[in-house]
């Protein structure tokens, strides 16, 4: 039960791969957890699932990772984009995605492509149920502002 005090969402990263501006596409984690957020007593993890399959257009060569990918001069998103383009050389047979889950392993529907969309996702979800926790529990609505939620004792 939520006490009264000041939480904010932490993120504990388990692969020591942090998401940055050039790297929010799936392809760029390894496969299975790759971060775990919590806030107060709620967690939840994010995955990354599904396989990653692209195929030069010319060479008939196929990449499935990201050290395939840079290896073959593709760095960031940028660069990925505009190879998978009309006029670029490779094509995108298959995709990984972010996923979220429960701790007990229950599948949350939250599949995204991009990093910073998993990790807001991830933030709703928790800021959601803290406050759900807090209103059958303490019959109050905490302040929430931004990734920080704030219980007040009402005694």
């Amino acid at each position: 039960m939520p006490t009264a005090g000041e939480y904010e969402i932490e993120f504990f990263w388990l692969d020591g791969n942090t998401p940055d501006g050039d790297h929010q596409e799936s392809v760029w984690w390894e496969k299975g957890a790759v971060c775990k957020v919590g806030l107060g007593d709620f967690e939840v993890t994010i995955y990354v699932d599904g396989v990653d399959l692209f195929t030069h257009k010319v060479a008939d060569e196929r990449y499935t990772n990201a050290v395939e990918l840079e290896a073959l001069g593709i760095e960031t998103d940028k660069m990925l984009r505009e190879a998978l383009d009309l006029d670029g050389y490779l094509i995108q047979d298959n995709n990984s995605w972010f996923d979220i889950y429960s701790p007990s392993g229950e599948h949350l529907d939250m599949v995204n492509h991009e990093a910073d969309e998993a990790f807001d996702h991830a933030c709703q979800y928790l800021i959601e149920q803290f406050v759900n926790a807090c209103m059958i529990e303490n019959n109050q609505m905490p302040q929430v502002e931004g990734r920080q939620v704030v219980v007040l004792d009402l005694e």
